[in-house]
């Protein structure tokens, strides 16, 4: 049941058919003003005005529902309008067919439901797992993937230059971690932080204003560890557009999602300590 599901996470009570949560998970704010209606399944608090389905309380803070009410309520925002699919065209992909893979990618059998990862049993992405992307709660793109170690993906027919998806981690809604990968993005939020995957090697204007307009007023840049000049230079974009930005960068040439899956603790750790860039740095990278 979805409300011991909630209850053991947060302090509630039960008053007039609403669970209230004390400590708002996204302002804050201890005063018992963020609230779930039982009966209409809907969430709100009156402090900072974050509100919607029980589903995007849900996949906001990564909770997992159970299956029945999973299925009645993602359905909105779920669908791709230039390629005329929508999400529940396509099955949970099922751990068991493919542990090695899922192992190898640090994914783990709650990740295929906390992150909606589904299979394509049929159509043009027949056999590979698909991903689907968030703009907070809203769904706004996909990736296909094979399911090989070594996999490749495929887009779906969408202008990703506009889009910023992101997870919302538990810990800080203000700071964002920006990945080049979504296995590197999801691999940062599972530990706690909030991601942004840009699916790919630049970032557009577009992009940018998207991060501010999401309320985040620091933008971390992680890329892989032999991206480093690239990261120097998204930083200073970053920078002159008003950000306050800080960089992690890796000793080797590990992407986040390799180093998730050999060493957790220590990825952590690389992210926990994102920095400023200093002149030491720039010298190290560029005279290389």
């Amino acid at each position: 049941m979805w409300i011991e599901n909630i209850q053991s996470n947060f302090e509630t009570k039960l008053r007039n058919n609403q669970l209230l949560i004390k400590i708002c998970p996204f302002c804050g704010n201890d005063r018992w003003n963020c609230e779930i209606s039982i009966e209409k399944k809907i969430f709100h608090c009156w402090i900072c005005n974050q509100k919607g389905t029980l589903y995007t309380f849900c996949k906001l803070l990564g909770l997992v529902l159970d299956e029945d009410n999973w299925k009645t309520t993602e359905n909105k925002n779920s669908y791709y309008e230039k390629d005329e699919l929508t999400i529940d065209m396509f099955g949970y992909l099922q751990y068991k067919d493919y542990p090695k893979v899922l192992q190898a990618k640090g994914l783990c059998e709650n990740d295929i439901k906390r992150y909606g990862i589904r299979y394509a049993d049929k159509g043009k992405f027949k056999g590979k797992m698909i991903i689907p992307l968030y703009e907070g709660n809203k769904l706004v793109y996909a990736l296909a993937r094979d399911l090989t170690i070594k996999g490749n993906y495929y887009n779906f027919r969408l202008d990703k230059k506009i889009i910023l998806p992101y997870y919302l981690g538990k810990i800080n809604k203000y700071e964002i971690y920006l990945c080049e990968g979504v296995l590197d993005a999801i691999s940062v939020n599972k530990l706690g932080f909030t991601s942004g995957v840009l699916l790919g090697t630049h970032i557009t204007k577009e992009q940018i204003e998207k991060v501010k307009q999401f309320g985040f007023d620091t933008a971390i840049i992680c890329l892989d560890g032999d991206m480093k000049a690239k990261s120097i230079k998204w930083y200073d974009e970053l920078g002159k557009r008003g950000l306050k930005t800080k960089i992690v960068l890796f000793d080797g040439k590990d992407d986040p999602n390799d180093l998730y899956v050999r060493d957790s603790a220590l990825l952590k750790r690389y992210l926990i300590d994102a920095r400023k860039v200093t002149l030491e740095d720039r010298v190290k990278v560029f005279m290389k």
